[in-house]
């Protein structure tokens, strides 16, 4: 018995030690003396000054920033059960930060953090279900994991249980359910889970249409810089749905989805110079935009770009340029394209018989 009190008191007095050298790593980092805080926390097994000394070598705070010590230190912690550990190292192999790029290690500590209720890798141990990385593709896996998610609040995870209940992925279809979830994660600022709820109430998906609803959360979306909900909001101020009509507006919205590349946008803001419609008519800024969409293959704007360089005032008039674009529209099965192409070819607006093939 006394042998037994003995060694109890000697493991409460190491946990004591290691949680002081914790506490003076700390109050040294707080002062930003970085080196006297490296030497506690080496000198501790507590799973907070692993941590810690794992953070720095991650970040490169007051030692050169080294993912391999970062992993050596994340991986003490883990095999002591730290779940902030067990996460990061499954993140460290999912980004082959300092280690080869090993999703099944990935998967396997993501697993580990999850079982101890760590929200963020039962998030992304969704993710690998869902796209079979490291695992074998299982969406009921993968409903499984994010409903855990979801369940603690996380706003990632409910947006996506939504999105799997609206495709019937790994369960049956529930649009209701999805409206509840998308509502939950919208309600917390997901942009996504904001943008996809608009379009339920734009369209009476699960929920009477509304289009005040649609336009409220796709502002919410849109000013989180979400290129979709950017797009529609502007569609939305085009015709006057859920607001006054505003063609200004609407070519605002159009012009930040379109600088994110969003192709319909683009287009769009094409049309709106090309007609002056909420902005100055100018055919120079019509052409910026159409060729940005007609390069991601949309053949509206290759249509728009053949008829400003086929109708065009003389310095932008260039038929070998209307030939080109009206091809390619026309290879999309655009009818008038190739109505107008043949136009070109029959009386010969400069562009040469070969051109045709």
């Amino acid at each position: 018995m006394i042998k037994l009190l003995s060694i109890l008191i000697l493991s409460t007095s190491l946990i004591g030690v290691s949680y002081a050298d914790y506490q003076d790593g700390l109050n040294a980092y707080s002062k930003s003396d970085y080196k006297a805080a490296i030497s506690e926390w080496k000198l501790s097994t507590d799973v907070k000054s692993l941590n810690a000394l794992a953070k720095l070598y991650r970040l490169g705070e007051g030692v050169p920033s080294d993912n391999q010590e970062a992993f050596k230190w994340y991986r003490k912690a883990a095999t002591l059960g730290s779940t902030k550990a067990q996460f990061n190292l499954g993140l460290i192999y999912f980004n082959g930060d300092g280690v080869l790029k090993d999703y099944k290690k990935a998967a396997k500590w993501y697993r580990k953090a999850a079982n101890q209720g760590n929200v963020r890798a039962q998030y992304n141990l969704g993710i690998m279900y869902d796209y079979g990385q490291g695992v074998l593709k299982d969406y009921k896996e993968a409903i499984k994991w994010y409903r855990k998610a979801a369940n603690q609040g996380n706003a990632k995870a409910q947006y996506n249980l939504g999105l799997m209940h609206i495709l019937g992925l790994g369960t049956l279809k529930d649009i209701r359910q999805a409206v509840e979830l998308f509502a939950k994660s919208a309600d917390q600022g997901d942009a996504d889970a904001q943008s996809y709820l608009a379009l339920m109430y734009l369209n009476g998906i699960g929920v009477l249409k509304d289009y005040k609803e649609a336009i409220k959360w796709y502002r919410k979306a849109a000013n989180q810089g979400n290129a979709k909900a950017q797009y529609n909001l502007a569609v939305m101020y085009s015709l006057g749905q859920g607001t006054l009509k505003n063609d200004k507006q609407a070519a605002k919205w159009f012009e930040k989805a379109a600088d994110q590349g969003n192709a319909d946008a683009q287009y769009n803001l094409g049309l709106m110079y090309e007609l002056g419609g909420g902005v100055l008519k100018n055919d120079k800024q019509a052409i910026k935009w159409y060729l940005k969409a007609a390069n991601q293959g949309d053949d509206r704007a290759q249509f728009h770009l053949g008829l400003i360089y086929g109708n065009g005032l003389s310095e932008l008039k260039d038929y070998k340029q209307a030939a080109k674009w009206f091809k390619k529209a026309a290879d999309q099965g655009d009818t008038i394209a190739q109505y107008n192409l043949d136009l070109i070819y029959e009386f010969d607006k400069g562009v040469l018989k070969s051109d045709k093939h």
